[in-house]
């Protein structure tokens, strides 16, 4: 974690940069291009996605957690974002 600030420093001349955590499951890899996508845009600064994992709808609402996902996703990411949240 120490290290990610500067990421920049080490690897120079890149416009995007990507952290993926080593336990992360990529499951798509449209999921890389989608974020490679909204990072290349100069409108966004940073492209963050919330750590959300199945088992956690069992320590919240499922219905509030899925219409929040959808909130939020919809806000950061447009339509894309409801296909990320819904699956749809």
């Amino acid at each position: 974690m120490a290290f990610r600030p500067f990421i920049r420093d080490v690897f120079t001349n890149f416009k995007v940069y990507l952290w993926i955590d080593a336990d992360t499951w990529v499951q798509q890899a449209s999921s890389i291009d989608l974020y490679h996508r909204l990072a290349s845009d100069s409108r966004n600064n940073i492209v963050i996605s919330p750590l959300i994992d199945v088992t956690y709808k069992l320590h919240f609402n499922a219905k509030k957690f899925k219409e929040d996902l959808e909130q939020i996703y919809g806000c950061i990411y447009g339509d894309a974002g409801l296909v990320l949240a819904c699956g749809a």
